[in-house]
């Protein structure tokens, strides 16, 4: 019987997804994802360096999150542990919710660097500071 995979490390390490059923249809939402991003902005012409960080950050989480979605849906939420105990597949635990979080301060720091509506760069540095204080020691 061969392993089980999910596919997330091959998309983590070589950004291709593995082919399954499906796949073609993650990668599509998460072009149409990524492009709804970048015209929310005032499109490619118009994002800072630091929007576009962020906005390939969310999208490369969102693919995670689809694939584990994918992975569980076929394989369900639940498996068998030694002894014969049952448990939560190790996909859904906490790197799972990781990328939810990671997505959510991704998106909320999308929405604050853009909130000057002057057109100028962003200051990712300057939204850190403001949401999380100064580094004390340099």
């Amino acid at each position: 019987m061969p392993k089980e995979t999910h596919g997330i490390h091959k998309w983590i390490k070589h950004n291709q997804l593995p082919s399954a059923r499906g796949i073609n249809k993650i990668q599509k939402c998460l072009d149409e994802l990524e492009q709804g991003l970048i015209n929310d902005y005032g499109g490619p012409e118009k994002i800072s360096t630091s929007q576009e960080i962020l906005i390939r950050s969310v999208t490369k989480a969102l693919g995670i999150q689809f694939l584990a979605e994918l992975y569980v849906n076929e394989a369900g939420p639940i498996k068998r542990a030694p002894g014969n105990d049952i448990e939560l597949r190790n996909i859904l635990g906490k790197n799972y919710l990781s990328y939810a979080n990671s997505i959510r301060q991704n998106l909320l720091a999308l929405k604050e660097l853009s909130k000057d509506g002057k057109g100028d760069t962003p200051d990712l540095i300057g939204y850190v500071e403001k949401k999380y204080g100064k580094k004390k020691n340099g």
